[in-house]
């Protein structure tokens, strides 16, 4: 005890001797304290008062853990959730946030890394409200607008480095009604979407301190990848995917500014979008197995430019009832009614529009398909009326395609060089399980446009060609065949006339047969015939025909 006391008596003498240096000592040991108290503390206090305000609004929420570590520069919530009514409106399994303290002081925030793992999040829109993770906001509610500012003339910068999203989910509802007057399953739109991972990775950034006053502030570099895994949107009311994807890539992208964006490559697999809304053959509408673009360059915001282009297995199919509505028009949400008409003010004069150039290089599409059903008339929509779907074993174009927009009267600029060829094209009536045409090959060599009024190629090569199978005489099997159709040296110049070198056609055939009746066998192809208009105003006379000239070859 004694050389305690000797201790603090000698302690004491220094703080006389040395006053104000002691007073800064004294000051700088409360000081690391109080942060040591606040540290320890602020998780816990930001815990209760959340829970509590969720509380207020009527959500059961808790919140398992918060972490803050100041000098790393990480903020982290981990096991969220939050139940209101019986049903769980959000639920966060982690978040994290990771930034840097030092680019603040060159007014640049910088994140290194967003993480975010089981998150959930349920919301809905009334006319008058809208209710995100169970916390209402009211028309008129909304944060009040500070008043306005001088602008800073400092531009702050932001950049990140990392994002690793996780198992996300979100629901969406809509309403026609207000909030108080809505009663469960009133809503006109309901949606599910989920995502199984997204990652960003690489340097991300839009201006900083240092660019201000260059006139770069805003400039926006890339230098990453971004990849997707399972995104899924899904209507709860037609019980149906609007859209499924299963992973989305861009592997390089390199960004110096709007003005110069190139991406090495663009790939998606496993696309389908409005399930049961086609064909019935399809499970959706549109679908592919995978897309790749590649070599894809944006430059002055005015030109794009891309090397290749590969689409494989692509479906597109199309239904329609007996009165002629597509299934697709379930998907689209009910029309407001429109607002009694006012008289419209005066708007400005259209800006002029600038022209945007294409830049196209090959493009190749394997195994496409395309189907068409419409239902017949008082079948109940289950006997189809027409039935036709069209498969090819491939399309390739080989060359390059420049297009340029109109500006102003100017038309549009087309240019074409390159070489076309098409496989195995079979359309199919499926009604009456023949084929309607079909051919082994098409081939158009060397064919170059350079505009409308200029348009030449070398050979259009045809081989196999069959149409209206058993619609002919008995012993052929289609109504119309040839082995072989080769047209070369073909010439379209000033849109009205046509020069043509010459024509080889091989065993062609043409067959027809007709029965008892007089029906001929063709006639069961022919689409069902609207009923006969009743007769109107005489119409105007046609325009005067412009003359047309053919130029022909040997045969």
């Amino acid at each position: 005890m004694s050389q305690i006391r000797e201790k603090i008596g000698r302690a004491r003498t220094l703080y006389r001797n040395h006053l104000w240096q002691g007073r800064l000592i004294l000051t700088a040991v409360l000081v690391v304290l109080v942060l040591v108290v606040v540290r320890v503390s602020l998780p816990h206090t930001i815990i209760y008062s959340s829970v509590y305000w969720l509380g207020k609004q009527g959500i059961n929420a808790q919140i398992e853990d918060i972490t803050i570590d100041v000098d790393k520069g990480t903020f982290t919530i981990l096991g969220a959730s939050g139940i209101k009514n019986g049903e769980r409106v959000f639920n966060i399994g982690k978040a994290s946030i990771d930034w840097e303290w030092r680019p603040l002081a060159a007014k640049t925030v910088h994140i290194k890394g967003i993480e975010l793992e089981d998150f959930g999040l349920v919301a809905e829109q009334y006319t008058d409200a809208i209710v995100v993770a169970g916390v209402e906001i009211r028309q008129g509610e909304g944060i009040e607008q500070p008043p306005e500012e001088a602008d800073d003339k400092v531009a702050w910068g932001a950049s990140l480095n990392r994002i690793n999203f996780r198992d996300l989910g979100f629901c969406y509802k809509q309403f026609d009604t207000p909030h108080d007057a809505s009663e469960p399953g009133s809503n006109i739109i309901d949606y599910c979407g989920g995502l199984d991972s997204l990652t960003l990775e690489g340097d991300f950034s839009l201006g900083s301190g240092e660019t201000a006053g260059t006139g770069d502030a805003q400039r926006l570099s890339v230098d990453g990848r971004i990849q997707i895994e399972q995104l899924k949107l899904h209507n709860n009311k037609l019980e149906g995917a609007l859209v499924s994807i299963a992973e989305v890539s861009l592997p390089d992208i390199v960004i110096n500014g709007i003005d110069d964006i190139r991406l090495d490559r663009f790939g998606v697999t496993g696309l389908a979008v409005l399930q049961n809304a086609g064909h019935p053959r399809h499970a959706h509408a549109v679908a592919f197995s995978s897309l790749d673009v590649t070599g894809i360059a944006v430059t002055n915001t005015d030109t794009l430019a891309i090397d290749a282009i590969a689409l494989k297995q692509p479906v597109m199919s199309m239904a329609t009832d007996a009165s002629g509505a597509h299934r697709y028009e379930l998907w689209l949400p009910p029309q407001a009614q429109a607002p009694v008409a006012q008289a419209p003010e005066p708007e400005p004069p259209p800006a002029e529009p600038k022209p945007f150039n294409l830049r196209l290089g090959g493009i190749s599409i394997t195994d496409p398909e395309l189907c068409y059903w419409q239902a017949a008339a008082q079948s109940g929509g289950k006997t189809p009326e027409l039935d036709y779907c069209l498969e090819l074993a491939g399309a390739e174009w080989r060359g390059g395609i420049a297009v340029t927009t109109p500006a102003g009267n100017e038309p549009l600029q087309l240019a074409l060089d390159g070489d076309l060829a098409f496989a195995a094209l079979v359309a199919t009536n499926n009604v009456l399980e023949k084929d309607l045409v079909r051919f082994e090959k098409l081939n158009v060599d060397k064919l170059v446009v350079k505009g409308i009024d200029d348009i030449r190629l070398e050979r259009l090569g045809v081989t196999g060609l069959a149409g209206l199978q058993s619609a002919g005489h008995p012993r052929h099997a289609h109504a119309a065949a040839f082995s072989s159709l080769d047209v070369t040296g073909i010439a379209v110049t000033n849109t009205d006339t046509v020069a043509i070198d010459a024509i080889a056609l091989k065993k062609p055939v043409m067959s027809m047969a007709m029965d008892a009746s007089g029906a001929y066998r063709y006639e069961p192809w022919l689409p069902p015939q609207a009923p006969a208009a009743q007769a109107s105003a005489p119409e105007p006379p046609p325009a005067e025909p412009k003359p047309f000239n053919l130029r022909l070859g040997g045969i």
